[in-house]
């Protein structure tokens, strides 16, 4: 059973996409309306922090230790992201 949100979310999404969809200036007219109405500034490369919230990818998914699986959707879940070492 759909709730409001999931019912009546879609609209702004299709006619904004439809809006963007007919003109590049269309999508630049909507990404100035967003600038202005949320009152955000633009960010420059050298102050983005792209860094923090990143994982470590130097250490290897094997060496870290996972906790046992709790039940069998767990056990089959891990054997279909990864090969199964369960």
């Amino acid at each position: 059973m759909p709730t409001f949100i999931t019912a009546y979310l879609p609209i702004p999404l299709f006619v904004v996409r439809r809006i963007a969809a007919r003109d590049a200036s269309h999508a630049q007219i909507l990404y100035i309306a967003f600038k202005v109405v949320f009152k955000t500034k633009l960010v420059g490369l050298d102050e983005a922090d792209f860094v923090s919230g990143v994982r470590d990818l130097s250490t290897d998914d094997d060496e870290v230790a996972r906790p046992p699986p709790r039940n069998v959707f767990e056990r089959v879940w891990r054997c279909v992201r990864a090969p199964c070492t369960v």
